[in-house]
């Protein structure tokens, strides 16, 4: 600790002010020094007032009040709070997404046409999320420097995530186009439709964090799919002239896509005296550190907290097809043999095009969260007395008109008897500020 630099006032009073606690301390019967500081840890405009014998035989008081000051800088805490998000229900209605939805795809050359779809029949989720918030705040402050009361708010992301589960039905057919002979006497070939498959399937996927923390921003995925395939026998005409051959299979590949990403808190800082006053301020926190600042400078114990706090969030889901089909044809005798009739002869074997269901796209609405982080205890300023003389602004306790020179301190104006607060139980304090969240909350849902 480099040294201190003591200014005598060479006045014979018994109170000395350290300013930088904000307190009083009083050592009756000695000469008064000002000690200015000039050491690591406080800030340069700490002054403090101190008495002291002589500074030869007070080296250890001035150690005594660089504890102090570090005191002060150590009332700066940290809280690591985790905030609980629960929601669930279905992915389907007009407050979280689109209605039950369908798709069906068609593709194939000009002979043949294929048919994959699907349908869901439900969908619901699960979402359990927790946001982790630290909070940074001193534990003890004056009037003056609670005008401004600093809060520091960090947050590095989310853990957890959406577990989604969908119920559907799927599909697959393809139809032969009708066939013209051009034979005399040979009617139009007409073939129904063929049908392949048809199954009800459930399938789940779940965007979740795997231990790590994802930040804001960041966008959790999962997919789960399922393959069928049906072969399909045509039905074809009993006394057609010619000979016929056709057959086919088609299927697809179903996957359901989910997406969710979280992108950050909003909410209020909120302090609430023992009184029952409080003071607050809204936040919105995506990443980076966040400064917010509250007016407490009514004297007292103030509870902080974090109240209606709402993760602002994105999920998306949705069912994507992948169809394909095979199918061959033929109309006649094909052989090449002498005589034979030979209409039509095809074979095809692609895959369609890949086509999106969108199933939902909405922000998922978790009931608010609250916490309680701890105590701000501010504390009062004694009013500096008139000055005696030039070169000390404000005066110096003890000195002043009204003041008792052997009580150190000014003494209240006759008749007066002076008053001493009497701070609330921890309990009770802690009851009185989660009542003022909760009507807190109350009052902004009324407004809402």
């Amino acid at each position: 600790m480099r040294a201190a630099v003591l200014q005598d006032d060479r006045a014979s009073c018994k109170t000395c002010i350290f300013s930088g606690l904000r307190r009083e301390i009083f050592f009756p019967g000695l000469a008064r020094y000002r000690i200015l500081r000039a050491t690591q840890g406080i800030s340069e405009s700490g002054v403090f007032a101190m008495s002291i014998w002589n500074l030869s035989r007070n080296a250890s008081v001035v150690v005594a009040l660089g504890a102090m000051a570090s005191a002060v800088d150590a009332s700066t805490v940290s809280v690591n709070a985790n905030l609980a998000y629960f929601a669930n229900g279905n992915l389907f209605g007009p407050a979280q997404g689109a209605a039950l939805a369908g798709r069906s795809v068609e593709f194939g050359p000009s002979a043949v046409k294929f048919q994959v779809g699907a349908r869901a029949t439900e969908a619901q989720f699960v979402s359990f999320v927790i946001a982790g918030v630290t909070v940074e705040f001193s534990t003890t402050l004056d009037t003056l420097e609670a005008r401004g009361t600093t809060v520091r708010l960090s947050s590095p992301g989310v853990r957890g995530g959406v577990d989604t589960a969908l119920d559907a039905r799927a599909n697959g057919a393809y139809t032969f186009v009708p066939i013209t002979t051009g034979i005399p006497g040979v009617p139009t070939l007409n073939i129904p439709a063929v049908p392949a498959f048809e199954q009800t399937f459930r399938l789940e996927a779940s965007p979740r964090t795997a231990g790590e923390t994802a930040a804001y921003g960041d966008t959790l995925r999962a997919s789960s799919g399922v393959r069928f395939t049906g072969v399909g026998v045509p039905l074809l005409p009993p006394a057609f002239p010619l000979s016929l051959a056709f057959g086919g299979r088609v299927g697809g590949n179903f996957d359901l896509d989910t997406a969710y990403r979280a992108d950050g808190l909003t909410g209020f800082v909120l302090a609430t005296h023992e009184s029952g006053a409080t003071a607050s301020t809204p936040f919105t926190l995506d990443g980076a550190d966040l400064l917010t600042q509250l007016d407490l400078s009514l004297e007292g114990r103030w509870t902080l907290g974090l109240a209606d706090v709402a993760l602002m969030n994105t999920f998306e889901s949705g069912l994507t097809i992948r169809p394909f089909g095979e199918a061959s044809w033929r109309v006649g005798d094909c052989r090449g043999n002498v005589g034979s009739v030979c209409v039509t002869r095809g074979s095809t074997s692609l895959d369609g095009p890949t086509s999106g269901l969108g199933l939902s796209s909405f922000s998922i609405a978790y009931p608010t969260a609250s916490v309680i982080l701890g105590e701000i205890n501010v504390l009062g300023l004694s009013a500096p007395p008139p000055s005696n003389g030039p070169g000390l602004p404000g005066g110096l306790p003890g000195t002043g008109p009204g003041s008792d020179p052997n009580a150190g301190g000014t003494t209240p104006p006759g008749g007066l008897q002076p008053v001493t607060p009497v701070p609330l139980p921890p309990a009770l304090a802690l009851l009185t500020a989660s009542l003022g969240m909760l009507a807190f909350g109350t009052r902004r849902r009324r407004a809402a």
